[in-house]
């Protein structure tokens, strides 16, 4: 019996001339795992542009939300975006000029 993993994610038997691969379960952690979410910045642009900046796993794509209200969050999905290599993904928004506050969320894709 020859075994030999091709990646982190299969292992490749060979047993009587049936060559096999199998799934693997790899755990993967973000670098980011333990930030607070409250230490995430929130950066203000020119002309009531805010820069967005999540940390998630690297190369998921995620949904960013908004509500203007917490009493009656009706979320609204702004878009989407993909974390990079440290699991970081930033969003631009330009929320109305009269609006007082806005709340922001994020979740992964299916």
């Amino acid at each position: 019996m020859a075994s030999e993993t091709a990646s982190p994610n299969y292992v490749i038997t060979y047993v009587d001339g049936i060559l096999t691969v199998t799934d693997v379960f790899v755990p993967v952690s973000s670098k980011f795992s333990r930030i607070n979410p409250q230490n995430l910045p929130i950066v203000n642009l020119s002309h009531g542009t805010v820069r967005l900046i999540f940390a998630g796993l690297p190369g998921r794509a995620c949904v960013i939300q908004f509500a203007d209200d917490l009493r009656h969050p009706n979320c609204q999905t702004l878009g989407t975006a993909a974390a990079n290599s440290v699991g970081l993904y930033e969003y631009e928004d330009t929320p109305r000029p009269a609006q007082r506050a806005r709340f922001y969320r994020s979740a992964y894709l299916s």
